[in-house]
């Protein structure tokens, strides 16, 4: 097992809360030579949406966190959904994203949605965009 697994490993254990960094490599016993590539292993885990490091630089794994990281599909109508990358139940169901908030988003974008349940019984979640991991594109063409 690599390093990057075994630290979704252990943030995955039933104990486990956010932590920073330093207290995560102390929680998890790692060596010397481990620490080298720690910090490198953390950011790769965060740009692929296994990890998310919130605004006080606690480092935990989204569905712990109320969160959910996934593909957004944009309808015309200018609402969408979050097609998540991981479902941990098969309760889990795709996030609907209103208007308001999706942001700068776009159709295809990786990213990371804080999800609230349903007001009504049978809707699927909805959920706010709170970052963008991945641009689907770049670059966008003004049609004149």
């Amino acid at each position: 097992m690599d390093l990057k697994e075994r630290i979704v490993a252990y943030m995955r254990e039933a104990a486990y809360k956010p932590l920073l960094a330093e207290d995560l490599a102390e929680g998890m016993g790692l060596t010397q030579e481990e620490l080298i590539g720690f910090d490198q292993a953390l950011e790769e885990l965060e740009q692929e949406g296994a990890i998310i490091k919130n605004r006080s630089d606690l480092y935990g794994i989204p569905s712990r966190m109320h969160l959910v990281v996934g593909r957004l599909s944009m309808t015309a109508k200018g609402f969408g959904f979050i097609i998540p990358d991981l479902r941990e139940t098969e309760d889990e169901t795709d996030v609907f994203v209103p208007g308001p908030g999706i942001g700068s988003a776009m159709h295809g974008d990786r990213v990371v949605a804080r999800v609230t349940p349903s007001e009504e019984p049978g809707r699927s979640r909805e959920g706010e965009i709170l970052r963008i991991l991945v641009r689907a594109n770049e670059k966008i063409r003004r049609h004149v």
